[in-house]
């Protein structure tokens, strides 16, 4: 049953991310566009992690996460925003708008999706909230999001490819989503933190 639902939340996992892919082959996306749909998963991200860190007794770092990753989150917006303007890229920010905003808004919306099967299979379901702690859940998305976004945007600012940023993303993606699901640590070897009571 445990490997039902890894799947399911991979398959979930790898359908969302085609949808990039999908406005670079047809809707003449650039790196630019892709970054700002990267972001938007970040902050889908970021919700359903305080989602989980509300599973546990403990509140203080469901508080402190929200200020301390939207000033993240508002930081890589302001450098989106301002490289797309000052042409940092070498290519216009929206390609075309039109394209632009209904992708973003359908791949906004299978984010939602794929990390809401994935909570609900298996954070909740699996129980994996038994077995981690609330301070792994907290430093979780700076783990597996911010090497993604540091390759991204200096691989777009080298110059590389729209379509090697895609894959770079499809590869961490894959990893990060089988290092947290594939196999939960033994009690003895979590992080220090609060586990449920």
């Amino acid at each position: 049953m445990r490997s039902i639902r890894f799947v399911l939340g991979l398959i979930s996992l790898l359908l969302v991310s085609s949808i990039p892919l999908l406005g670079l082959l047809f809707g003449g996306w650039q790196a630019p566009d892709l970054l700002f749909c990267f972001w938007i998963e970040s902050f889908v991200v970021g919700i359903f992690t305080m989602l989980k860190l509300a599973k546990y007794p403990d509140r203080f770092l469901l508080y402190f996460f929200p200020v301390h990753y939207g000033m993240f989150m508002l930081v890589h917006l302001i450098f989106l925003v301002a490289g797309a303007y000052l042409n940092f890229f070498g290519v216009p920010f929206v390609s075309d708008p039109i394209s632009l905003v209904v992708g973003t808004f359908i791949f906004g919306l299978g984010c939602f999706g794929s990390h809401g099967i994935s909570y609900l299979s298996n954070f909740l379901h699996g129980r994996e909230w038994e077995r981690r702690t609330n301070f792994y859940y907290f430093i979780l998305p700076y783990g597996r999001i911010l090497p993604m976004h540091l390759a991204i945007i200096f691989g777009a600012l080298a110059g590389f490819a729209p379509l090697l940023l895609l894959i770079i993303k499809y590869v961490v993606d894959v990893l990060g989503y089988c290092l947290e699901h594939a196999t939960l640590p033994h009690r003895s070897s979590v992080l220090r933190g609060q586990r449920y009571r």
